[in-house]
């Protein structure tokens, strides 16, 4: 058992795309990992209704406004049995690193094919556990170097059961924003 449950925590640090686990947490968890997913989870703790998962409807984006850049809503649809994930909202710097636009596409179709697995079990596992999971990885991205990223993913559920939403929030070792909420250009490479 203990074998297993290793096996869905997954471990810190660069792991190759093909070959993940996710990394469920718990509270203790987040001691390790960037202020910034200590505060999404305190912040979802404190909007939940008791002895339930928040759901999308207890968010006022104002709450929002000095990590908004960094978030992203997905939409949990499940069709014939199986998951599908689509961006409903996506921070402006998650689209700046991107270097384009993602908003109302599937995950299969918004990310490159050799990350679309790794992504959609980490959502998954959300939906699984009804808990957070943590991801670090450096994804390449469509004529760009590979950017250096953590996330962590956590449910929603407008029901406070069944979770039709995940919130992801996302942080950059290597990058820097700006006053404004956005990345000062220079700080990353872009492939001529």
């Amino acid at each position: 058992m203990r074998g297993i449950l290793d096996a869905l925590r997954g471990r810190r640090g660069r792991i190759d795309a093909s070959a993940h686990a996710p990394r469920v947490l718990s509270d203790h968890d987040f001691a390790d990992l960037h202020p910034r997913f200590t505060w999404m989870r305190d912040f979802l703790k404190s909007i939940a209704p008791s002895g339930q998962l928040p759901g999308r409807q207890h968010i006022e984006p104002a709450a929002l406004k000095s990590v908004l850049p960094l978030i992203n809503i997905v939409e949990v649809q499940q069709a014939e049995g199986a998951l599908r994930f689509r961006f409903r909202l996506v921070g402006s710097v998650q689209t700046e690193v991107a270097g384009r636009e993602i908003t109302g596409l599937l995950v299969d179709d918004a990310v490159l094919p050799r990350y679309v697995e790794r992504i959609t079990s980490n959502m998954r596992a959300v939906v699984q556990f009804r808990a957070p999971v943590y991801d670090q990885l450096a994804i390449a991205h469509p004529n760009r170097e590979f950017i250096a990223s953590e996330r962590v993913y956590f449910p929603l559920a407008a029901n406070g059961r069944d979770i039709d939403m995940l919130i992801l929030i996302h942080a950059y070792p290597k990058l820097e924003l700006d006053g404004s909420g956005t990345i000062a250009s220079s700080l990353f490479a872009v492939r001529g």
